[in-house]
């Protein structure tokens, strides 16, 4: 295997990531333990690792076009490459993101806030709705990546509106 395009395949992959500034983290209050306890059990109703799973394989299409433009790779290259993204994510970020979020949580949510949430997510109509939520992401986000355009118009001729110039003279990117 081309080791060397791999690596810059699963860079492309990350490289939205990457480019943010690592700020760290605000110190944050302690959390209760019945806090915790109730934002773990959240996370556990809101099946986080299905979610994720179902964000990361929204985002496919355009990682994929990103691996395609960059390396060229074989199939089983980019199944390799795409089968690690989501296995790091299911065994490294996820978790993470669960301990990342408890205080988050904690913070703006009351006790009983939690506990009317978790109620809800683990009843059978909140997990009906988290079962149905996984498929909806990649609907949403090609809905989304539909509007963009025509949004981005009308961003660039309000923002002329306000700058006295011409949109005409001033497009967006398209990818």
């Amino acid at each position: 295997m081309h080791r060397p395009l791999i690596f810059a395949a699963a860079l492309a992959f990350a490289q939205p990531a990457l480019a943010q500034a690592q700020a760290p983290a605000p110190a944050q209050a302690a959390v209760s333990p019945r806090s915790e306890a109730l934002v773990r059990r959240l996370m556990k109703a809101l099946d986080m690792e299905k979610q994720m799973d179902a964000l990361l394989t929204a985002t496919l299409p355009g990682f994929a076009a990103r691996m395609n433009s960059g390396a060229q790779l074989s199939e089983a290259e980019k199944t390799l490459v795409l089968d690690t993204a989501l296995e790091t994510m299911r065994e490294v970020v996820t978790p993470r993101l669960v301990e990342a979020v408890i205080p988050l949580y904690a913070e703006h949510y009351t006790e009983a806030e939690l506990a009317a949430m978790v109620t809800f997510y683990e009843s059978p109509v909140g997990a009906s709705i988290m079962a149905k939520t996984p498929a909806m992401a990649p609907k949403v986000a090609a809905a989304t990546q539909a509007l963009m355009p025509a949004a981005m118009e009308e961003m660039l001729t309000r923002l002329c509106t306000k700058l006295d110039c011409a949109p005409s003279g001033i497009k967006p990117r398209r990818s």
